[in-house]
């Protein structure tokens, strides 16, 4: 449905884009995922046909729509939905007349404008809503709005830019799981943008990674989440406890010194002994361990602080050794322990993963 090849753009000396490139297939949700500045807004104007790429090439359903200043096809003649962080609907305009805008605008019949108006409001549970003007509607429900006016006229492909964003925490999980909802039932094929990791893993069939411009890696949410392909993909999605340390031993059965104690990966290590390396492990990999004699890899440490959660607690954990390491590690709340006490980290040697320094 969408394909991208060497999508470059530039402003002024600065390469916000840097030759890019990947397919959306029909059906697919694939999220563009980074930090603010990345480039992922702007991958997402170069494809809508707001702005125009300094080279590359992008086609929608089949057909080049921009092929660097060669080709320019506008955002009008891309048969694309745009949904938009500051939902940008007509405040002059009732629901209805928002909605159905886009099918006017290509003289669609009177009639059957009304039919579509009318299935979206009911898809995107605007019901009773449809004579109200966007002032007297909530965050949500105008953004809902903004997603019935990009749906309205099929488009073969929906971009949506950072569209939750505005939301409070609790009415951005609601509309995630509207939106899954959706897109599901209508097999509508989309490109979303977003910082949120939350966001992307829920909705994303897969999930693109960008970082300075240039894509750091493509795969299902589980794929990047737990086999990270770079050390900045490891450090963005998701929570990541690092430490430092030196790799001892041979390939075949290494080991890595952390302060005055000893973990081993369950992997081989391509990193020979001497390295100085940054051991990163997700949080749910390693847990407390009481007691003197614990089982398995683990590190010895004190707890510097104790803060409380509700649901859970979270300690500050200093790792024995001549180097000031601290780790945060989440538990559950019977699990008490106090400041000052000393605790043992299990750690998983299935989760770790070794970066060389």
């Amino acid at each position: 449905m969408l394909r991208v090849r060497g999508l470059t753009k530039s402003f002024g000396s600065t390469r916000v884009v840097n030759g890019i490139s990947f397919d959306l297939r029909p059906g697919e949700v694939l999220t563009l995922l980074g930090p603010s500045g990345c480039g992922k807004s702007t991958t997402l104007r170069l494809i809508a046909g707001l702005e125009q790429p300094d080279a590359g090439e992008v086609w929608v359903g089949g057909r080049l729509v921009a092929s660097g200043e060669r080709i320019m096809v506008p955002p009008e003649g891309r048969r694309i939905g745009l949904v938009f962080q500051s939902y940008a609907i007509w405040p002059h305009m009732t629901v209805m007349e928002n909605i159905g805008y886009p099918l006017k605008a290509r003289r669609i019949d009177r009639d059957i404008i009304a039919a579509k108006v009318a299935e979206m409001i009911r898809l995107v549970r605007l019901d009773g809503l449809g004579s109200r003007m966007p002032t007297e509607l909530s965050g949500g429900q105008q953004q809902r709005v903004a997603l019935a006016r990009a749906l309205v006229y099929e488009p073969d492909l929906l971009l949506l830019d950072e569209p939750l964003s505005n939301l409070d925490s609790a009415l951005r999980k609601e509309m995630r799981v509207q939106l899954r909802a959706l897109q599901s039932r209508l097999a509508t094929t989309m490109l979303y943008v977003t910082h949120d990791q939350e966001e992307a893993m829920s909705l994303s069939s897969r999930v693109a990674v960008m970082n300075h411009g240039v894509i750091e890696q493509v795969g299902a949410p589980d794929e990047v989440y737990e086999r990270p392909a770079t050390r900045f993909v490891q450090g963005f999605v998701g929570r990541t406890i690092r430490l430092r340390g030196m790799i001892e031993g041979d390939a075949a059965r290494p080991r890595v010194r952390i302060g005055t104690g000893t973990i081993a990966p369950a992997i081989e290590s391509p990193l020979g002994p001497g390295t100085a390396v940054e051991v990163a492990m997700r949080p749910e990999d390693v847990t407390l361990q009481s007691g003197s004699e614990p089982n398995g890899n683990w590190l010895a440490g004190q707890i510097i602080e104790v803060t409380y959660y509700g649901d859970r607690l979270e300690y500050a954990i200093r790792i024995d050794g001549p180097e000031e390491q601290v780790v945060t590690v989440d538990a559950d709340k019977r699990q008490r322990a106090a400041r000052g006490d000393r605790i043992h980290l299990g750690v998983d040697g299935a989760g770790m993963k070794l970066w060389p320094l």
